[in-house]
């Protein structure tokens, strides 16, 4: 088989996992809450407060898209805005405990599914197909500059 065929073959299964993994998403989001707004709380969960600037750079969108899509999570009570005593134009936002366990409950089921998609896959081909992906996103990286 030729390289542009294995290529065609990545290319073709990467969407449908995206895909497959986004239409979950969407499926399974409490809260009626976007994917962006899954993904704003789970950076939260990981890193603590970020600013919105912080966000921003890393959603790759601006501060004021930012505040639009956090706007229901701050009015749910899930992730409130905190502005900085010495600055008040530096807005942060972090974690309330009900974001923390709407989370919690939310990386529960997707492990479930991540365990299914995965079970075929033995240990040591789950080691290396992760380490692969890793380096091609890595090369993504050098290629788009971030």
């Amino acid at each position: 088989m030729q390289r542009e065929e294995y290529y065609t073959r990545l290319e073709s299964s990467i969407h449908s996992l995206n895909r497959g993994m986004k239409e979950w998403l969407a499926d399974h989001l409490e809260n009626d809450l976007t994917q962006a707004q899954y993904y704003i709380l789970v950076l939260l969960h990981d890193a603590g407060a970020l600013t919105v600037s912080h966000l921003a750079h890393k959603l790759g969108v601006t501060p004021s898209a930012v505040t639009t899509m956090t706007d229901r999570l701050v009015r749910s009570g899930l992730a409130p805005r905190i502005r900085s005593s010495p600055d008040r134009r530096v807005v942060t936002v972090q974690l309330s405990e009900d974001g923390r366990r709407l989370i919690g409950r939310m990386r529960e089921q997707r492990e479930q599914v991540l365990h299914r998609l995965f079970q075929s896959l033995s240990d040591e081909e789950l080691e290396q197909f992760t380490r692969l992906y890793e380096r091609i996103v890595r090369s993504l990286s050098c290629e788009t500059g971030e």
